[in-house]
């Protein structure tokens, strides 16, 4: 039986050499997008602008919001880079919230300090397998009269009380860039359910052939494996799942290694892990492991560098980002490719851990 891996590299070839046959190579739209948006709008339930990234679609995100330059964007303390340099390349300013402790999870407490007269949306971003308080974040938002950007480009097709992720904010943020699960090299798109907000980033993206726009030959790449999406986020979520608890079996290590993603069984919740993070007891720690799966050719490494060290020229903090600070260097994620691939299975991945560990 092949591997999951070869299953979404055989869909793909086959709608590929499909879309070239049909020339979707010489035209800027058809029926692939066409399929694309329609699929999404059924899972999401939200009006679809597809993007050439998920960069692209918080730079429209933004736009619709009507941001101009000296507003106040609300960033946590820990956020994927690309999406505070769009918020400075807009010429907003970034204010920046630490996050609790032991977490990617934005502090909602801390919100309040943050928020001024200037204030004109807050980016959130579930990242390593946690997901962001998005319910309360989004009724936050809403009592304040603020836009929530809601960036799930690592959790496509996670479900949070029967609600699929991304489209709960105001805008809702998807990539199919780089190594995503799903991923088309480059791409991405933008979700709302509110029309006003949805035509809004639509003049937004401009006209003509679209400078924001995803390719026909990459919307035929990406609807190849969403039509996978469910058994790879099954497989990940029970693969790191029984990784976890194997950590957890050895006395040892289970104090040593606090996973961000929930291994909880809830019917009305579905994980999605792009990348499953730890936050490791020290930063040697975290090295040694990522160094000691690579050399198995494991995907693995830190996360993010936080925005701790930004200077306050370029941005504003309410208070020092304590807890950021305190994880950076010790986070350790793994690419869901290990398991998709399936040439370790989890017991053999957690041998290895507890033995850098021990």
């Amino acid at each position: 039986m092949s591997s999951l891996r070869n299953q979404i590299d055989q869909a793909i070839t086959r709608n590929l050499l499909q879309a070239v046959s049909d020339g979707a190579h010489r035209t800027y739209a058809g029926r692939y997008s066409e399929e694309l948006v329609s699929w999404l709008q059924s899972r999401f339930e939200s009006h679809v602008l597809l993007t050439n990234s998920g960069t692209s679609a918080l730079e429209l995100s933004l736009r619709a919001t009507g941001a101009e330059p000296g507003d106040e964007i609300i960033l946590s303390g820990y956020d994927y880079p690309g999406n505070f340099w769009v918020v400075e390349q807009m010429g907003c300013v970034p204010v920046l919230v630490d996050i609790l402790p032991n977490s990617t999870q934005i502090d909602i407490e801390r919100l309040l300090k943050a928020y001024t007269n200037k204030t004109r949306a807050c980016v959130v971003s579930h990242l390593h397998g946690q997901l962001q308080p998005i319910v309360q974040l989004r009724e936050w938002s809403d009592q304040n009269q603020l836009i929530l950007i809601e960036d799930a480009c690592q959790s496509i097709g996670a479900k949070l009380a029967g609600t699929a992720v991304g489209a709960i904010g105001h805008f809702g943020i998807l990539s199919f860039s780089g190594s995503k699960v799903v991923s088309a090299g480059r791409g991405g798109a933008l979700l709302t359910r509110d029309d006003r907000l949805f035509q809004k980033a639509k003049i937004a993206s401009g006209a003509g052939s679209g400078a924001y726009s995803l390719s026909e030959i990459a919307s035929a790449i990406v609807m190849a494996q969403l039509l996978l999406l469910d058994s790879v986020n099954e497989k990940c979520s029970s693969f790191f799942a029984e990784l976890q608890r194997s950590i957890l079996s050895d006395a040892t290590c289970s104090h040593r290694l606090q996973a961000l993603f929930d291994t909880a069984s809830d019917q009305s919740d579905q994980h999605a892990l792009y990348q499953a993070g730890w936050i490791c007891e020290t930063s040697q720690q975290s090295n040694a492991i990522a160094e000691r799966l690579k050399t198995m050719g494991i995907i693995a490494g830190g996360g993010f560098q936080g925005f701790h060290r930004r200077s306050q020229r370029r941005c504003r903090t309410i208070e020092k980002l304590i807890h950021t600070a305190s994880i950076v260097d010790r986070l350790l994620v793994i690419h869901h490719s290990v398991a998709i691939d399936e040439r370790f299975s989890s017991q053999q991945l957690a041998a290895e851990i507890s033995s850098i560990i021990l």
